[in-house]
C-alpha cells in the first residue's frame, strides 16, 4: 500500500497557483501597504476657496481716436522671487468707458496657486488696439485675503 501510495504521489500533479491570482494577491498586498502608508503619513489637503467678481469700469480714460476705449483686465499674481505671474484676462469691451466684465468665477489655486499666504494681485486694465502696442489705461493692485473677503461679503 505504501508503495502504491508513492508511484500515485509521483504521478500525480499538484495544480500550481494561476498567474492571475498570484497577480490579485500581488495587488492587493500594494494596496494595503499604500493604506497603511497613508495611514501612518496623513496628508492634509485644503479644499479651494470660490472666488466671484463681477467688475466693471466708470469713465475710463479715452484712449481711441474717436474718444472710446475698447478695454480689457489682465490679473497678475506676486511669485516667491518677485515677479508676477499672468493668471487671468477678461475678454475685451467694445468702444466704451464704462465697461461691465462678464461676472468672474475663479478660485484660489487659479489666482495664485492655491498659496494659503496673501499673496499681492495686481490687476491691470488696458486698452486694446489692432494696429499697435495696446495702452495701459491703469493698474490696481489687492491681495488674495481682499478678494476672498470681498466675493464671501456679496
Amino acid at each position: 500500500l505504501k508503495e502504491r501510495l508513492e508511484e500515485a504521489a509521483s504521478h500525480a500533479v499538484i495544480p500550481k497557483e494561476s498567474t492571475a491570482s498570484w497577480e490579485t494577491k500581488q495587488r492587493r498586498k500594494a494596496e494595503l501597504r499604500l493604506r497603511r502608508e497613508a495611514l501612518e503619513h496623513p496628508v492634509h489637503v485644503r479644499a479651494k476657496v470660490r472666488i466671484h467678481m463681477k467688475l466693471s469700469g466708470k469713465r475710463l480714460r479715452k484712449m481711441d481716436r474717436f474718444g472710446l476705449s475698447d478695454p480689457y483686465l489682465v490679473f497678475y499674481c506676486s511669485e516667491e522671487d518677485g515677479t508676477m505671474r499672468e493668471v487671468l484676462r477678461t475678454e475685451v469691451i467694445n468702444k466704451t468707458l464704462d465697461p461691465e466684465w462678464a461676472p468672474i468665477w475663479t478660485d484660489d489655486y487659479t489666482l495664485c496657486g492655491g498659496d494659503q499666504t496673501n499673496k499681492r494681485i495686481r490687476i491691470e486694465c488696458w486698452d486694446q488696439d489692432e494696429m499697435v502696442s495696446d495702452d495701459l489705461i491703469g493698474i490696481v493692485t489687492t491681495s488674495t485675503n481682499d478678494l476672498v473677503r470681498l466675493s464671501k461679503s456679496h
